[in-house]
């Protein structure tokens, strides 16, 4: 069974030899939608192609998708606004990935593609095919955008005081007190002189009783 793109490349050959003109190549800017894809074609080989490209104008962050489908090795610059943006990897050409649609072909890892994230504006994408590795001069591929939530800036943890570790007062040893010469002396003396006094009062008082 014929491949759509076998029987749209027959179909060109057979308009080629009939005398028809080669396919016209559509020059309107087309507007993206999104969550939808959009698929785009070559004819000519390697350089720009799509005319004016398609636009898009969103409100908020996007990420934008492009894809080769088909044969593989076909791989691609993409511009916004006039500027090369970024580009699809080239990858081996010559495989017949059967991927028709933009989802399978976004999933088919033997195929050309990339994504790049926008903030919100007003862009304008314009293709150019920068590797014809799959053998033929035309092609066709899939460009799509989705709203992608933006990822919050990291949060800082909060910044603690210095906690200073506890102190403990430091433990003083015993003091062992030693009385000064002059503080023995005075004790001397009062001792001395609680002792005469009770042997006078003693005397005293055996006087007394005679």
């Amino acid at each position: 069974m014929w491949t759509t793109k076998w029987i749209r490349r027959a179909m060109l050959a057979i308009g080629c030899t009939v005398g028809m003109a080669t396919p016209t190549v559509v020059t309107a800017q087309q507007a993206l939608t999104i969550g939808i894809w959009q698929q785009f074609e070559w004819f000519d080989g390697v350089g720009p192609f799509g005319g004016l490209g398609f636009s898009f104008s969103p409100a908020q962050q996007v990420r934008l998708r492009v894809t080769d489908a088909g044969f593989s090795g076909d791989a691609f610059d993409i511009f916004l606004n006039g500027s090369r943006l970024f580009q699809t990897p080239d990858v081996t050409g010559g495989f017949d990935t059967q991927a028709f649609d933009g989802e399978t072909a976004w999933l088919d890892q033997a195929l050309s593609k990339a994504s790049f994230l926008f903030a919100a504006g007003n862009f304008t994408v314009t293709l150019a095919l920068r590797s014809a590795g799959s053998g033929f001069p035309d092609g066709e591929g899939f460009l799509r955008f989705d709203v992608e939530a933006a990822t919050p800036p990291p949060v800082d943890p909060p910044v603690l005081p210095p906690v200073d570790p506890p102190v403990t007062p430091p433990v003083s040893p015993p003091v062992n007190v030693i009385p000064e010469p002059s503080s023995v002396l005075l004790m001397a003396v009062g001792l001395l002189a609680i002792g005469a006094y009770s042997r006078r009062r003693t005397k005293h008082t055996s006087n007394a009783s005679c």
